[in-house]
């Protein structure tokens, strides 16, 4: 291949499906068997504290924690939904939050541009952060719930994240 292409080539892959030598797990290797790691998905939706604590461990529950690991995520949720509450500011729309999470209709004349660009947006989706790590219902619903809530500010949503989660522990 020539040395342009390659170039142009390895700029359109997506750094999610790069791992560079020095990106090592500390402490076991749950996060090493996902193809997106909570904390890429967390960085690329501009998620808060809570919300990537709430991905990592509705992720990471039957690799790591197992069933302790969907309390915690209960425990993380009751207080994010306390917090909110308590701050009437965090309630209110913030429309300078609101951020594109799906490809728009754009036009680029150079395909691998455009391609690269789609790739990046997509990879942000709840659906294909479920779909590249093998998440199931339950952990799609929740995570959809706990991302969306914020573009929104609709705390019907969290209230909903947590009804699943609830029924998800029982099972």
């Amino acid at each position: 291949m020539a040395d342009w292409k390659k170039r142009r080539f390895e700029q359109t892959i997506s750094p999610l499906h790069m791992r560079p030598d020095e990106h090592q797990q500390v402490g076991g290797t749950h996060y090493q068997q996902m193809a997106i790691e909570p904390f890429e998905y967390a960085y690329r939706n501009n998620l808060d504290f809570f919300q990537g604590t709430l991905v990592k461990y509705v992720s990471r529950w039957r690799a790591k924690g197992g069933l302790q690991d969907l309390k915690k995520a209960k425990h993380t949720l009751n207080e994010y939904i306390r917090l909110i509450k308590s701050d009437p500011k965090k309630e209110k729309l913030d429309k300078s939050s609101k951020q594109l999470t799906k490809p728009t209709n754009m036009y680029f004349p150079d395909c691998s541009i455009h391609i690269s660009i789609c790739q990046k947006l997509t990879e942000c989706l709840p659906s294909t952060y479920v779909a590249k790590n093998k998440l199931d219902t339950y952990q799609s619903d929740i995570i959809a719930h706990v991302t969306y809530w914020k573009a929104v500010r609709d705390l019907q949503r969290l209230y909903d994240a947590r009804e699943v989660l609830e029924i998800y522990i029982k099972l």
